[in-house]
């Protein structure tokens, strides 16, 4: 059994901001939301980002449990996509908590 070490990845934006890996989607729900494995825990009511820093989810809910969590976004806008196995990142920079 091979076991891997999760790393958050940090990127940085123009002007200082950060983007903090989060975790991936996993998959849709039956309601129109998405299941996000977590890495990193978002606090519910976070907006999550993609690798371009464009916002395109908000966290609803974190479950599970404390080994395994996940998160439930739901899509911040009607043309935003959440695809499967999709990078998210926690948007951090000036202004932001």
């Amino acid at each position: 059994m091979i076991i891997y070490a999760y790393s958050p990845l940090k990127l940085r934006l123009a002007g200082g901001t950060r983007l903090v890996d989060v975790g991936c989607v996993s998959g849709p729900t039956a309601q129109n939301k998405f299941l996000v494995r977590l890495g990193k825990v978002p606090r519910i009511g976070d907006r999550l980002c993609d690798v371009n820093g464009n916002q395109v989810a908000r966290v609803r809910d974190v479950i599970g449990n404390v080994d395994r969590p996940f998160a439930v976004v739901e899509s911040e806008s009607k043309g935003a996509t959440l695809k499967e196995s999709m990078k998210l990142f926690l948007w951090k920079g000036k202004g932001v908590r």
